[in-house]
């Protein structure tokens, strides 16, 4: 197999997730031509993956999609393309994958939106809410459907850049803050109000890192979040030192790699987190980490106390203030903060003396 396009319009945690597939791929097919189509925004992850053409979709606004559209058309016609994958499940790009000039097509979404396969054109059900099986195992088994064989394993870390990291040494210095301050990073955002932990309990386990650690609690998230993060930093004890952080995801990933700790939802910093080798607690509740947790084993701890309705469609909550994540305690989050941070004390020390 000489060339191959996928696509994966999502979210930045989807292009995450994808990484080690990706250099699954790479490993699997020397020399391959590897485009991979993802949404404005969530292309960062892949530009530092050398051997892998990143086309963006720019999904924000209406003259971008149409652009964007007419790009993925003349995608779809550059050439003949050996295997064209879709595991985006959207109406936008089973049409580009119907326009794609390819020798085998794989598709994947729904059961109830299956598609009788053809001879060159094959339709995989996947289950990207429920599962059972993780979503980079979902990936893998669709393309052992025709015939793709990956290796079984692949390092999901992605290093940030050299001008990223010194972004971050002057950060530090100019907050006054040396290499063995203690830093807690807490994302307190979700893409829906029922995928946050509440500020409330955010603020107690940042008290908590102070009053316990004597270390730095850092608030990262965007602009838009702005009225999430106050209200996190409105509980916060007179005596707890707080940053807020709202920059670049270049930024934000060369921040974790200097971290000691992170908190956050199910989201893409949580992803970024793992994929910088942080350790720390990843809080899920409409989602089941056993779907979208994250791929390392062992450095972020995923918490999830499921209803009967977990995981859901994503298409609001009924439960209101008796939401899924409320039903996490704040004992529990520091218990496994504590936990991870032993573990990653235990990691350094044998680096140390290896």
């Amino acid at each position: 197999m000489d060339s191959m396009v996928i696509l994966r319009m999502r979210y930045l945690g989807d292009s995450l997730l994808l990484v080690p597939t990706l250099r699954k791929l790479l490993l699997a097919y020397p020399g391959i031509f590897l485009t991979v189509v993802v949404n404005r925004g969530t292309e960062y992850p892949l530009k530092n993956l050398s051997g892998i053409r990143v086309v963006v979709f720019d999904n924000r606004s209406f003259w971008g999609k149409l652009k964007s559209s007419y790009d993925m058309v003349r995608l779809a016609r550059e050439r003949k393309w050996d295997l064209w994958v879709d595991w985006t499940v959207s109406d936008r790009s089973r049409l580009f994958s119907r326009l794609a000039d390819a020798s085998r097509k794989l598709s994947c979404g729904w059961k109830k939106d299956e598609r009788p396969s053809s001879q060159n054109s094959i339709y995989v059900p996947v289950d990207f809410n429920h599962g059972p099986d993780p979503v980079m195992n979902q990936y893998e088994s669709s393309l052992r459907k025709i015939g793709v064989h990956l290796s079984a394993t692949s390092d999901p870390l992605v290093s940030s850049s050299a001008s990223s990291r010194m972004e971050i040494e002057t950060w530090r210095k100019e907050n006054r803050l040396d290499q063995e301050t203690p830093i807690l990073l807490i994302h307190p955002g979700g893409r829906e109000w029922y995928k946050r932990w509440p500020p409330d309990r955010l603020a107690q386990v940042g008290n908590w890192w102070s009053k316990v650690h004597k270390g730095v609690v850092v608030i990262i998230g965007t602009r838009e979040d702005q009225t999430l993060i106050l209200s996190v930093t409105s509980g916060f004890q007179p005596e707890t030192r707080f940053l807020i952080v709202q920059e670049s995801i270049p930024f934000i990933h060369a921040l974790m790699e200097s971290s000691t700790l992170f908190l956050g939802n199910d989201s893409g910093p949580l992803h970024l987190a793992d994929a910088a080798g942080l350790y720390g607690v990843g809080l899920f509740g409409s989602t089941t980490p056993a779907v979208w947790g994250p791929v390392s084993t062992g450095r972020l701890l995923t918490l999830y106390d499921p209803p009967a309705c977990s995981p859901c469609s994503h298409e609001g909550c009924s439960q209101g203030v008796d939401n899924c994540l409320r039903r996490i305690e704040v004992n529990q989050v520091i218990e496994g903060l504590s936990r991870q941070l032993k573990l990653r004390e235990k990691h350094l020390k044998e680096v140390s003396l290896s």
